[in-house]
């Protein structure tokens, strides 16, 4: 009986120390995301995080329509130099 209570104040003690490390990088992330992003509360950097998703697909589709366009260019020129 006392093992089993010891055992559980262990993992209660276990659990803590998690929530505590997770706690302080969550502070040190909201910091940093104040610090570099000028972001103040948890809405602010969502629609950040959005801006920067909708900018990053565009920007890999601008991408696949170039290479697209360079691999037809390049097939041509070998085509000529054949």
């Amino acid at each position: 009986m006392a093992d089993d209570f010891y055992q559980l104040q262990r993992e209660v003690e276990d659990l803590q120390r998690e929530y505590n490390q997770m706690e302080g990088q969550f502070q040190q992330l909201r910091k940093q995301a104040r610090k570099e992003f000028g972001c103040h509360k948890l809405a602010e950097a969502e629609k950040l995080l959005d801006k920067i998703h909708k900018e990053m697909i565009d920007i890999a589709e601008l991408y696949t329509k170039k290479k697209k366009v360079y691999q037809l260019r390049l097939k041509k020129v070998k085509r000529r130099l054949r």
